[in-house]
């Protein structure tokens, strides 16, 4: 029992260390975004693909209690994505077609669920997301490929 306490321990303070270096990487690159200030808050909701469009509509049932008076007033807005399918991708050939990109930019946060990758293990806790101009990379949320967690 001790010993799966200090793995737990040494596993939270290694990701502790990781947000706090990312934290501070992104305190050097200038202003951070006061979303407070922000109106209308433009949420992007990307549902994902198997079970990723029940948990997204669950999380979406949160944030309208959470968030009920910011909804009603318009302040806050919450957009439905859709075209991350891995069928759509693959259909189209894009890791992310230019339409859904537009619409992803034009919101200032995204509530998203992970995406299947071609060709990679579904049973893994990976997922691709989206990330800078669009190209899909190991998610830093998700432990590195290989490793079970």
């Amino acid at each position: 029992m001790n010993e799966v306490i200090q793995q737990a321990t040494r596993h939270f303070q290694a990701l502790l260390k990781e947000q706090l270096a990312r934290v501070e990487s992104l305190e050097t690159r200038g202003q951070a975004q006061d979303y407070i200030k922000l109106d209308p808050l433009i949420i992007g909701v990307i549902g994902g693909d198997g079970i990723g469009p029940q948990l997204i509509e669950a999380s979406k049932r949160l944030l309208r209690v959470l968030l009920e008076e910011d909804l009603a007033s318009g302040r806050v807005i919450l957009r439905d994505i859709e075209g991350l399918t891995l069928e759509n991708r693959l259909a189209l050939g894009q890791a992310l077609p230019a339409p859904v990109l537009d619409e992803i930019k034009a919101c200032q946060v995204l509530l998203k669920d992970r995406q299947r990758l071609p060709g990679r293990d579904p049973g893994k806790r990976q997922c691709g997301f989206a990330a800078g101009i669009g190209s899909l990379r190991q998610c830093p949320a998700c432990p590195p490929a290989g490793r079970r967690d």
